[in-house]
């Protein structure tokens, strides 16, 4: 359940940045989030089979299973996938596991997953602000792994120097990453396709079909508890080329999707999410879109705003 419009104007005004980022990413779970784009079984397993050419194989096992080297030493951030407890669990090749977040409840997360899963290497939670943290504390590290954490970073000019400097030379550095508009500043194209299917879908799918404005956009970020959220998303991409070595970039479906399913926190909210989830009709029309959005991007009718990367020492 989300907060109240009056608790979260309270902790904007009284509350610092971080420790707002903190809570949002101690209350919130975009893996348990309804109307997340990537959390529809259709158009996960399209995007998949367009990554790794099978629909039930995911990038992060893919990854996990055909890597050469071992994952050894892992600094993982906002691991929600669990790849780095899957690589321990199928490769038996690491020998620690740092852990690194802001919220104290994403620490107490990853503590219980690593301890139910009675992992006998050394393993814990660095809790902290990366914005401001100095990684060169924690040594090098044969792996780095990020999932939907980088774009919540700011400073990347001092982040991605010290993540490159402790990244062993042989190591390896996996992303998971929103690329898209910095806070949510969507316009042009993308409102007009979003319109143009709020205009054209099945009754049962829609609450509203009043046409969005970019503005909604931005103001769902500006309103919401997390003031990291995207904050420089539209920069990522370039400073993890000008930081790291790209060895493999994988764009794969949302560009359209995500911002769509947005349109369910819209005031007045535009679409019926759990007719998505439980009819036909639903499942139908998120096949056909997330195709087409395929489409769009393989044709480079639309840029990709979601990518796999992996990475090695610069």
């Amino acid at each position: 359940m989300g907060l109240n419009i009056r608790v979260k104007s309270l902790l904007k005004a009284f509350v610092p940045k971080k420790i707002r980022t903190a809570l949002a990413w101690s209350i919130h779970s975009t893996a348990q989030a309804s109307n997340y784009w990537g959390n529809f079984q259709d158009v996960r397993e399209i995007y998949q089979k367009r990554v790794t050419g099978n629909p039930s194989l995911s990038w992060h096992t893919w990854k996990v299973r055909e890597r050469p080297s071992p994952f050894g030493r892992v600094l993982a951030f906002g691991d929600g996938k669990g790849m780095a407890a899957e690589a321990a669990l199928v490769r038996n090749n690491t020998i620690e596991v740092i852990y690194f977040n802001i919220s104290k409840g994403e620490c107490q997360s990853f503590e219980r997953l690593f301890s139910d899963n009675h992992f006998e290497f050394p393993y814990r939670c660095v809790l902290g602000d990366a914005n401001r943290f100095d990684f060169t504390q924690l040594g090098t590290f044969d792996t780095i792994i990020s999932v939907g954490s980088f774009h919540h970073f700011e400073k990347f000019e001092r982040i991605f120097p010290k993540l490159n400097q402790i990244l062993k030379p042989d190591g390896l550095l996996y992303a998971d990453e929103f690329i898209g508009p910095s806070q949510w500043r969507y316009e042009g194209q993308i409102i007009d396709l979003i319109n143009q299917y709020l205009a054209s879908l099945p009754e049962k799918l829609l609450l509203n079909r009043k046409p969005v404005i970019s503005e909604e956009f931005y103001g769902i970020w500006k309103n919401g508890l997390d003031p990291s959220e995207s904050i420089r998303s539209a920069e990522l991409e370039e400073w993890l080329r000008k930081s790291f070595i790209v060895l493999e970039a994988y764009p794969f479906n949302g560009t359209f999707l995500y911002p769509f399913f947005l349109t369910a926190q819209f005031n007045p909210q535009r679409l019926n999410i759990p007719a998505w989830h439980d009819t036909d009709v639903g499942h139908n029309e998120l096949r056909k879109m997330a195709l087409q959005e395929d489409e769009w991007i393989s044709s480079g009718q639309l840029l990709p705003h979601f990518m796999y990367f992996t990475l090695g020492k610069k």
